[in-house]
């Protein structure tokens, strides 16, 4: 009887295989196609306590995804009523702290639909088919995987049935962990 051997997959796979996955990586990536958003999502790093530049790896990323999603609805409430006119009568529309309340959840939700639109593009981006073998895995054998590429099934040829995707369902992804 053949035995069964699993495997758990995480990200140091795919950096043994020269693959450029890391959170970094990602980053240069929108750099080239949106650096608006990249310096954005810094901004909301930063505005969460974070210091964007030494966030070098998915797992502090996925984490701050998680904050950057988190609401803090005092904290939204400070800071639309100190950002707005004191006195209803003559505030503005662009004073009135729903206004500044929308702004705020407004930009984070855009930021978040972004690297979910850029996502797949840069998934996609990463030549998996060019690295090379260096791992003598078994197509019977059973992978649990924490990685957003395909490196199992195009390098290894393993089947779909065997891999249990963390970060994919279908053809979608899905990022970060611990938060809806």
């Amino acid at each position: 009887m053949n035995e069964l051997t699993g495997y758990l997959i995480g990200n140091g796979f795919d950096l043994q295989h020269k693959l450029k996955t890391r959170y970094c990586d990602f980053k240069a990536y929108l750099m080239r196609i949106d650096p608006e958003t990249a310096e954005k999502i810094d901004e909301i790093l930063e505005e969460c306590g974070f210091l964007a530049k030494e966030i070098k790896e998915w797992s502090c990323f996925e984490e701050y995804l998680g904050e950057m999603t988190n609401m803090d609805f005092d904290y939204l409430l400070d800071e639309a009523f100190e950002n707005s006119e004191k006195d209803m009568d003559r505030a503005s529309y662009w004073e009135d702290p729903k206004y500044n309340i929308d702004i705020y959840t407004n930009e984070r939700i855009k930021i978040m639909k972004k690297i979910s639109k850029y996502w797949p593009g840069w998934i996609n981006s990463i030549q998996v088919e060019n690295a090379k073998v260096i791992f003598d895995l078994k197509k019977n054998d059973v992978y649990i995987n924490f990685n957003y590429t395909k490196t199992l099934e195009l390098l290894y040829k393993i089947p779909t049935n065997s891999i249990l995707h963390i970060h994919q369902k279908g053809s979608k992804y899905i990022l970060g962990h611990n938060y809806e």
